[in-house]
């Protein structure tokens, strides 16, 4: 800063995050959630004393805690992307995560979080489909790519055509639009 001096906080910078209506919470280096803001608590539940990557569906704990891992060790200051996580009651919601590392005297201290919900991803029934088979769909039917697919779910892209031949193998079709079109005919999103 100019001058030299250190800038003074504008007011109580906790009180405010408390009142904002974004999902903001903290984790310490041990990944315990350690804070949550209301609109959090609101969102996802009280998962103040769980250990990340609590909060974020089975196939995106991976890259959060690989975006975690990479302020830690000070690859990176912050970190954005998008994940797949939980509601409180359970229904899954594809977010943008906003983190960034918190320090004290030069020192790591845990990292900072937003969440930005971006829409809610459609239940699929699983009696006929596998978990992955699901998940996959559901990317299918919001029309993700097979890179963006193998993003979100911290997979390669061999994986996610596996994937993707074997649904359409389960689904007897032929096509993703297809195995789209299919599922949605039977109910499975």
């Amino acid at each position: 800063m100019p001058g030299g001096g250190a800038r003074p906080r504008p007011g109580d910078v906790v009180a405010a995050l408390e009142l904002l209506p974004v999902p903001t919470w903290t984790i310490g280096l041990d990944r315990t959630v350690t804070w949550m803001n209301a609109a959090a608590v609101d969102l996802m539940g009280d998962l103040v004393g769980q250990k990340a990557p609590v909060g974020f569906a089975p196939e995106s704990e991976k890259v959060a805690m690989n975006a975690f891992a990479r302020k830690l060790v000070g690859s990176v200051d912050f970190t954005e992307y998008e994940a797949v996580m939980l509601r409180r009651d359970g229904t899954r919601f594809v977010a943008e995560i906003s983190s960034v590392r918190l320090e004290t005297d030069g020192h790591v201290m845990g990292v900072f979080g937003q969440v930005r919900p971006e829409h809610v991803l459609p239940a699929v029934r699983t009696r006929e489909l596998t978990p992955r088979q699901g998940e996959v769909l559901r990317y299918l039917a919001e029309g993700c790519s097979t890179a963006h697919i193998a993003e979100l779910m911290g997979v390669s892209l061999d994986t996610v055509r596996n994937h993707v031949r074997d649904l359409l193998k389960r689904l007897s079709v032929h096509s993703r639009l297809e195995a789209v079109i299919v599922a949605r005919e039977r109910g499975l999103i």
